[in-house]
């Protein structure tokens, strides 16, 4: 259990706040740039890691934190947040609802605090270890469960993209994972996290994430009755490897043994 007092109230009203500004932002029209490894970058995941490093520094001067647009301070506490702004910032920028802003805590290279917001579907998703996972908050709160589908042939699986899973060289394993399943869809980031955290699917399959899109995720399922795996690497948020894997409880360690399962071609 998390034996950490987080100001989650907080937290959460200035996730909503840094959300509806995100929205109204990319209604009135957004400039974006290129980053060096040519993805896309807005005014608005600057404004929004800028904004969260600063309430981070305020309460928890000894706190870590490193932000997917750079923001990074060395942690003396043993805590480090974890902060993605805009989670999926191609659907941020094409009009699509499908992102989110990701903010964690992770103490001792354990997630301990996961924050899951989507702004433009007016979701929340958090969780607290030991304390469950919920959405919404105050009278709209309600708790949240992972699935209980034992079999991968009666599994609704998401994943997230074709590339992705050439570019780790699981293009193999993924098919034959998806040819097993009931149903499979193609969904981006925290959005196919969290269908899994609300038990509307059970398995999404992350190929390159990254720690900051992973670590809130991670917090939610396991609190929501589910398991988070990072293949292929130290199994750690901060290292977690080629491919991630959150699922419902049956279903984690089925699918981790498919994708590291060698296939044969026939």
């Amino acid at each position: 259990m998390s034996y950490y007092r987080y100001p989650v109230e907080e937290l959460l009203q200035l996730v909503n706040e840094l959300g509806d500004k995100a929205v109204q932002a990319r209604a009135a029209g957004i400039a974006t740039r290129r980053k060096p490894d040519r993805t896309v970058v807005t005014e608005m995941d600057l404004y929004i890691e800028e904004r969260l490093f600063k309430f981070v520094r305020a309460r928890f001067p000894d706190d870590g934190f490193a932000g997917e647009e750079g923001k990074a301070v060395a942690s003396r506490s043993g805590r480090v947040w974890l902060v993605d702004p805009i989670d999926g910032t191609q659907q941020y920028v094409r009009g699509q609802d499908f992102w989110g802003i990701l903010v964690a805590c992770v103490a001792d290279d354990v997630p301990d605090l996961g924050i899951i917001a989507h702004p433009a579907r007016q979701e929340v998703v958090w969780a607290e270890r030991g304390k469950g996972c919920h959405a919404g908050t105050g009278a709209r709160e309600e708790r949240l469960r992972t699935s209980l589908v034992d079999r991968i042939e009666d599994a609704y699986v998401l994943h997230n993209g074709i590339d992705f899973a050439c570019r780790t060289d699981k293009l193999d394993q993924l098919r034959r994972i998806v040819q097993s399943a009931e149903a499979e869809r193609g969904y981006a980031d925290s959005f196919g996290h969290t269908e899994v955290i609300r038990g509307h699917a059970d398995v999404m399959i992350d190929f390159l994430a990254e720690p900051h899109d992973i670590a809130a995720v991670a917090v939610c399922v396991v609190e929501a009755g589910g398991s988070w795996s990072g293949l292929n690497g130290q199994n750690s948020v901060h290292q977690p490897g080629q491919v991630s894997v959150t699922a419902n409880g049956p279903l984690g360690p089925l699918v981790s043994a498919a994708l590291t399962a060698e296939v044969v071609a026939s």
